[in-house]
């Protein structure tokens, strides 16, 4: 009986030793684990490359790189949505056409009038992800549509972003409308003609 009440005492410290290690082990683990997925989720959100760019360039590429690199969210495109022979037909017939090519043709005419800002004022310029609305009003109170009215600018908008993103029906009607709020911005308010 002595015999076993001995051995229940060292078994009873070995379990605490084993329980203890089983502890330290399984925090260890844990936190391994939780910096692995903290490091991951990291990564995953990040913006940037997962290495920096020109990580083992000298200095004055690195510098170069990031000049580059800083330049291009100004750059901005607008293609060319309606070829020069479909762009005639809008000027010499006036049939129905299909609703796809008034929203084309309303897209290429701003194109047109971003065009005609230019040559009026260099300085003006639309930036990637710039609300068209606040950039022509900066227009309008910086000089190069001075003296014209912000209501047919925030109109012209309402049917520009009808036509190019809105799901509802955008046809003759609308097109006409948006071209007379167009000439309105250009000829009546400001001396450029188009």
């Amino acid at each position: 009986m002595i015999y076993f009440h001995k051995m229940a005492d060292q078994l009873s410290g070995i379990t605490v030793v084993i329980f203890i290690a089983f502890g330290v082990l399984t925090c260890i683990l844990l936190f391994l684990f939780g910096k692995r997925q903290i490091a991951r989720f990291s990564l995953k959100t990040r913006k940037g490359p997962h290495m920096p760019v020109g990580y083992s360039a000298s200095k004055f590429v690195y510098m170069e790189i990031e000049r580059r690199l800083e330049r291009v969210k100004n750059i901005t495109h607008e293609p060319v949505l309606l070829k020069e022979e479909e762009d005639l037909l809008f000027k010499t017939f006036k049939p129905i056409f299909p609703m796809h090519l008034y929203r084309m043709k309303a897209v290429d005419t701003l194109i047109k009038l971003e065009n005609c800002l230019k040559d009026a004022d260099p300085t003006y310029q639309r930036f990637q992800g710039q609300d068209l609305c606040m950039s022509l009003l900066q227009a309008v109170h910086k000089g190069v549509l001075k003296n014209c009215d912000p209501k047919p600018i925030r109109q012209f908008v309402d049917l520009y972003q009808s036509a190019r993103h809105a799901p509802k029906i955008f046809d003759q009607e609308q097109f006409s409308e948006y071209m007379k709020l167009l000439s309105f911005i250009l000829n009546r308010h400001w001396s450029i003609i188009q």
